[in-house]
């Protein structure tokens, strides 16, 4: 228990290069171990990556809305508008409306 904030925070370092020299590889482990262990602001970079193509993944939207919701249903709220988004437009999922207002609210 707390081991994920640690994790987040080793993540986050070797993200953006604080102390460390950046390196996207470790940064990506160490958000996966973290995320692992339900840190929601891990599990929302793991979405983003997957979203966007970044951290060493390829794009994958329905992997990416996976880990959206998991960080939304934890309580992230960037993550619970990303994830009504997608369940508005159907990116990466089939559209639902009503899962889409469940998370925008």
């Amino acid at each position: 228990q707390g081991w994920d904030d640690a994790q987040f925070s080793v993540g986050w370092a070797y993200d953006q290069g604080e102390g460390v020299e950046q390196n996207t590889d470790l940064a990506k482990k160490y958000y996966q171990m973290a995320a692992d262990g339900g840190n929601v602001d891990a599990l929302f970079k793991i979405a983003y990556y997957y979203d966007y193509g970044e951290g060493g993944v390829t794009e994958d939207k329905q992997k990416a809305v996976k880990y959206y919701q998991m960080a939304a249903d934890g309580g992230h709220v960037d993550a619970q508008f990303n994830t009504a988004y997608s369940y508005d437009t159907g990116e990466g999922v089939e559209a639902n409306k009503e899962l889409a207002i469940k998370y925008y609210l």
